[in-house]
């Protein structure tokens, strides 16, 4: 199954991207919000367990409470690289420090840095340049 995972502390912009998910024609049936990285690595055990399918796409937030999203690049790392090859990871943060911008390119999991919020033309893009093929969409 294909799947979509926001992970952001946020209720607001998880609210908003789901909702721009939608408008785009994703079934949001296949999206799944965090607000913590503790619950979003918790779910990949579980698919780990259940030999189920990582999720396609990953929006993570930065700053988030308990542990950021470099900390969940970090965990992600550690999942056989056969589970996770597949997922496409956008950090999707309102960060304005070009340190953040340059610490994402350490990471070749992160596609690209995006600004919040997300927009309709922003996964319309990511739809169309890295998922042309998946039944993400309704």
């Amino acid at each position: 199954m294909e799947q979509i995972y926001i992970i952001d502390d946020d209720k607001a912009n998880r609210y908003l991207c789901t909702i721009v998910l939608e408008d785009c024609g994703v079934n949001i049936n296949n999206v799944h919000s965090f607000c913590m990285v503790k619950d979003a690595l918790n779910t990949l055990d579980h698919a780990m367990e259940i030999s189920a399918s990582f999720p396609d796409i990953i929006f993570l937030d930065i700053n988030l409470p308990g542990a950021d999203g470099w900390s969940f690049l970090t965990n992600f790392r550690k999942f056989p690289e056969e589970a996770r090859k597949h997922t496409k990871i956008f950090m999707l943060s309102s960060s304005i420090y070009p340190d953040d911008m340059e610490r994402s390119k350490s990471f070749p999991e992160i596609i690209e840095f995006l600004s919040k919020p997300l927009s309709t033309e922003m996964v319309e893009h990511i739809l169309a340049q890295h998922f042309a093929d998946l039944k993400l969409r309704k």
